[in-house]
């Protein structure tokens, strides 16, 4: 075989491996699970093939071996970003927005109490206005706090440190899948 159909070869294998993994197919043997193993799979399917070039099969054979250690540095990206961010980031925020949906829901039924209070100030006999007043005064006490407790838990949601802390772990996570990469790309000897 001429040493461009090798070529061709490799680079249609390829080409299927990267087709197979982005679509999450299975090549009957081995799915691959994520586009850089398909890569590094193919590539290193295809250095047997490249039987013309001594320099170009150990170029791919390098290429392969940098491209697994980054599938692997990838899948642990996955997980320290399922672990360290995700899970932590949404039970955090899902128990402060409970909170602060529960404030808000009282806030609300307080308006409609105060409200309730006025309406019925308006339509009242004379006699019964001093009670009235009594319980409005109370109404707009009860709603101020609750609109104040309303704010600070909504507040908390904003400001809460473990949601910074989670943050900073993904650009950490995100950090170090970087640096492996970048450190398995310049291992590769062209």
């Amino acid at each position: 075989m001429p040493f461009s159909d090798q070529v061709l070869d490799v680079v249609e294998r390829i080409n299927e491996k990267l087709n197979l993994s982005a679509n999450g197919g299975n090549d009957g043997i081995n799915q691959m699970k994520n586009v850089f193993h398909g890569c590094a799979q193919a590539a290193l399917e295809c250095v047997p093939i490249v039987t013309k070039d001594e320099k170009f099969a150990r170029n791919l054979n390098s290429y392969g071996m940098a491209l697994d250690k980054i599938a692997d540095a990838r899948l642990e990206l996955t997980n320290s970003v399922q672990s360290a961010f995700l899970s932590p980031f949404y039970n955090a925020l899902d128990t402060n927005i409970s909170f602060s949906v529960k404030s808000r829901k009282i806030a609300q039924r307080c308006r409609l109490d105060l409200d309730t209070c006025k309406a019925r100030i308006k339509n009242a006999k004379p006699d019964k206005l001093p009670q009235l007043q009594q319980e409005l005064k109370a109404a707009e006490t009860n709603f101020n706090v609750s609109v104040e407790d309303a704010i600070i838990t909504m507040r908390a949601v904003v400001e809460n440190p473990e949601s910074a802390k989670c943050v900073q772990d993904l650009i950490e996570a995100q950090k170090a899948f970087y640096a492996k990469a970048l450190e398995s790309f310049e291992s590769i000897n062209i």
